[in-house]
């Protein structure tokens, strides 16, 4: 089992975009070209209508993606 701190919580907790971007050593704006433009990422979850995430297990996923699926 590796320690990745994105899946050692049981629960696939719901990342900020601030988060998603620090994580992927990019900007909020590149994450939103890439959703919207590009369609490398998938849509993030709405969240009370106004704030947007992404789960956990799906920013693991986007990395794996870039990372050639290791």
């Amino acid at each position: 089992m590796t320690n990745n701190p994105l899946t050692n919580n049981k629960i696939d907790r719901i990342l900020s975009m601030d988060e998603v971007a620090t994580i992927l050593n990019r900007s909020k704006k590149s994450l939103w070209r890439w959703h919207a433009k590009e369609k490398i990422i998938p849509s993030p979850l709405m969240i009370n209508g106004r704030a947007v995430g992404y789960r956990s297990s799906t920013v693991e996923a986007i990395l794996n993606s870039f990372q050639g699926g290791k």
